[in-house]
Parts: structure tokens; C-alpha cells; sequence
């Protein structure tokens, strides 16, 4: 979800898309309806492919909510979530090793490194 924000792009999502729920700042740039409501599903579509102003204004607010989720923030809030199981929580500390071991790799710099996200 977030990558298709992060391309400028509304997301119509169930209800039960907890990133949706997250996501959604009242903006436009995130349309629920219930799971299995496949009507009100084609009304979000058709609201959007019959406003193109509405349309360009979703989209704008949702490159802007994918900025304010950074790949550092997703990791975080993963790792909440993992480091209660012991299987979790066993990733967690293998993913911290590789990223400190894997920091700096040679020829890459901050800017184009995986753990700079870009």
C-alpha cells in the first residue's frame, strides 16, 4: 500500500487492511469500505475516475502521507510486533547483525544504500 502512495496513487482498501486504517488522515487519499462490498467498492472507483480534480488532490495527499512513513518507522513498528514471538524476535536481532555488519558496504554511499531506504 505504502508504495503505491509513495507514487502518488489513492488506495481503496477493506476495512480489515489494518496499513489502510493506519494510513488514512481523512485526506482522500485513502478510500475504505466494508470486505466484500464490491458496490461500494466500484462507487470509490467511479468517484475517482469521474473528479479528476478529487482525483489529482488524492493523489498529492498521498505521496505526502508515504513521506511521513519512512522505511526506518515501518521497521520499528515491525519489530514491535516480531520481538513478541521467539521466532520474531530471533529475525529481529539476525536483521540488527546485518545491518551493522552490512552499514557501510564498499562503493555504496549513505545515499544509495539499502539502509538508507533509498
Amino acid at each position: 500500500m505504502l508504495e503505491a502512495m509513495a507514487r502518488g496513487r489513492p488506495v481503496l482498501a477493506s476495512d480489515g487492511v489494518v496499513a489502510a486504517l493506519d494510513r488514512d488522515d481523512g485526506s482522500g487519499a485513502t478510500l475504505t469500505h466494508p470486505a466484500g462490498d464490491a458496490e461500494l467498492l466500484a462507487q470509490q472507483i467511479e468517484l475517482y475516475a469521474n473528479d479528476p480534480e478529487r482525483l489529482c488532490s488524492a493523489s498529492l495527499a498521498a505521496r505526502a502521507i508515504a513521506e511521513k512513513w519512512k522505511p526506518e518507522r515501518a521497521a520499528l513498528i515491525l519489530d514491535r510486533v516480531l520481538i513478541n514471538s521467539k521466532r520474531g524476535a530471533m529475525l529481529v536481532r539476525n536483521r540488527r547483525r546485518h545491518v551493522v555488519a552490512c552499514s557501510s558496504p564498499v562503493g555504496m554511499t549513505q545515499e544509495t544504500s539499502f539502509a538508507s531506504g533509498q
